[in-house]
């Protein structure tokens, strides 16, 4: 007798791998601030001559009235600084600062002049106010400066928009780099004059313009920040991250474990390792044998003789998801 055919079904469960990656907001991570100024403890227009948390007031343009705090434009908070110049006669706001040897400073710039007026400066000055080193304007040709006595031209620019400029100074070496929002624009640029700043300030063109200020920073050490992993897969991942050495030779190393928070239990090295320079550099390591079904958790650290800063902590997850699929198989 012949046999039917009968048909049936079996379960094969197949493991598919999904990585999930929760990932927590990474802010950059340095030692603490030697200054860092946003102006947002000040009552909105507070005068720059009552002098707030130690500002004094050099120049007062078309008048006294027009240098104060302001909430009409800001970056990081709700305040910033406005200076407003007049013909031939700047608004200037300085802030005495202990420099080390080796540092950098940056400020949000937004010059609400036009093309053809002279839309601001940004520098650091000795004590009579008189002498200026690491100096960055913003000219009426359309152009942003360095300046040492003479101009170094960095790049153009367009009035009306907030703009970051970062300044590296080694006061051994007598030179300083500027960065215009995150782009190295002129290295190496000689400091030009004998003595070293004792504060940093904030000027007006000598033109009719109004210019805002903000997020006002001195500090030193290496800036750290740690990225999302990639590659995440079964058992492996790469961990990424970005230093910014500011002039130092700095050790980089990822920390990472399973406890969020730490400890993380296990250190391993960074490529590149040293990082130098005074740009940000993007840093990573590979990691294999991970397990499945597991919570990681990581930071970039950098090492460098203005201390040790450990980035923010980000978090990946491996997940294993099982799906039953139906076989279909025919009876002999």
């Amino acid at each position: 007798m012949k046999r039917a055919d009968k048909w049936f079904s079996a379960a094969l469960s197949l493991a598919l791998i999904i990585p999930l990656a929760a990932i927590l907001p990474a802010a950059p991570a340095r030692a603490a601030d030697i200054f860092s100024e946003n102006f947002d403890s000040y009552v909105n227009g507070t005068l720059l001559n009552s002098s707030p948390g130690g500002w004094v007031q050099v120049y007062n343009g078309p008048g006294d009235a027009a240098q104060h705090v302001d909430n009409t434009r800001a970056v990081s908070g709700t305040q910033s600084m406005t200076l407003t110049g007049t013909l031939s006669w700047s608004a200037m706001a300085y802030h005495a600062v202990s420099f080390p040897s080796r540092f950098s400073y940056d400020a949000m710039i937004y010059s609400g002049g036009s093309a053809g007026q002279d839309n601001g400066w940004i520098g650091l000055s000795n004590a009579n106010y008189l002498t200026w080193y690491g100096t960055v304007r913003f000219s009426l040709d359309g152009y942003i400066y360095a300046w040492n006595g003479s101009y170094t031209q960095l790049m153009a620019y367009t009035p009306g928009a907030w703009c970051k400029v970062k300044v590296y100074m080694d006061l051994e070496a007598r030179t300083f780099d500027v960065y215009i929002n995150g782009t190295l624009k002129g290295s190496n640029i000689s400091i030009g004059f004998e003595g070293t700043p004792t504060g940093i300030f904030l000027e007006t063109g000598n033109d009719y313009v109004q210019v805002w200020f903000d997020d006002v920073k001195v500090y030193d050490g290496v800036t750290v920040t740690t990225n999302a992993a990639t590659g995440v897969g079964a058992t492996s991942a790469t961990l990424n991250g970005t230093v910014n050495a500011n002039g130092l030779s700095t050790t980089v190393q990822f920390k990472y474990g399973t406890t969020p928070g730490g400890p993380y239990g296990t250190t391993v090295a960074g490529t590149p390792s040293p990082v130098t320079g005074s740009s940000d550099t993007a840093v990573s390591t590979s990691l294999t044998g991970l397990n499945p079904k597991t919570s990681y958790c990581y930071v970039v650290v950098g090492t460098n003789g203005g201390g040790t800063v450990q980035g923010s902590e980000v978090c990946f997850t491996i997940t294993l998801y099982f799906i039953d699929l139906p076989l279909i198989q025919k009876s002999q």
